[in-house]
């Protein structure tokens, strides 16, 4: 075995301790800044999100707003067309 292999197993055993750790640090990060990005865009339009709660089930994914007719601007919404799944 080389030298420079036996650094790297060296340096990938002692990391490990230090990997998984920094990376749920990190997915916590985000998911504060997230939410709090949310919330001040939610606040910004009037809606609350007291007792929202986090749901357990996985997130739904975004759907692509309508576009207008001959047009790459967005067509307003029409009926309740946001609220179906």
């Amino acid at each position: 075995m080389r030298w420079d292999e036996d650094i790297n197993r060296a340096m990938i055993a002692e990391g490990n301790a230090y990997i998984r750790p920094s990376l749920d640090a990190a997915l916590r990060r985000q998911e504060a800044t997230d939410i709090a990005t949310a919330t001040a865009l939610l606040a910004k339009h009037g809606i609350s999100v007291e007792g929202l709660g986090k749901s357990d089930r996985p997130a739904q994914p975004i759907r692509e707003a309508p576009k207008s007719e001959n047009s790459t601007e967005l067509a307003p919404p029409t009926g309740t067309e946001w609220n179906s799944p």
